[in-house]
């Protein structure tokens, strides 16, 4: 939808530039020099304004020095053509590398439990993933916040 708006938004602004200048009473006139060449109509505008955001250049259709605006109107859309692509991929990788409900899916043992392993404490609970495909290879981490006195007498949370 926001690449639709934008060509069309540009499209209108091509048209308007294109009729102040006077290049759709002047069609084969061969003295006159457009604004834009081979834009007739709306949509003629808008094909323009397509190829100008998307940088597709057919090879008919481009700007002269004629109009000032013109030149600066086609250095916006092509920046806002760039931005608004910036935007959908960045939406499009959110999206997709965002895990969806996590949290319903990941299950942890009701109770834990602390033991002695090689001399040391152990602190062990369960973690089950309940979804029908399971991620290979996964690893999980875990922290333990805790209070510890040193030798010293420092305390550290």
């Amino acid at each position: 939808m926001g690449f639709l708006l934008s060509w069309l938004g540009f499209a209108l602004i091509w048209w308007l530039i294109c009729m102040a200048h006077g290049d759709f009473d002047h069609v084969g006139d061969e003295n006159w020099k457009p604004c834009v060449a081979d834009v007739h109509n709306f949509a003629t505008a808008f094909l323009f304004s397509v190829e100008t955001q998307h940088t597709i250049g057919y090879g008919s259709r481009c700007t002269s020095e004629e109009c000032p605006e013109a030149i600066f109107i086609m250095c916006v859309q092509s920046i806002t053509g760039v931005m608004i692509q910036c935007f959908m991929a960045g939406i499009v990788f959110a999206k997709l590398s965002r895990p969806k409900n996590r949290s319903q899916t990941l299950m942890f043992s009701r109770y834990a439990c602390v033991c002695l392993r090689d001399g040391r404490l152990c602190f062990l609970f369960r973690v089950g993933d309940m979804r029908k495909s399971h991620i290979i290879g996964a690893t999980i981490s875990a922290q333990v916040i805790r209070r510890k006195t040193t030798l010293e007498g420092e305390v550290i949370y």
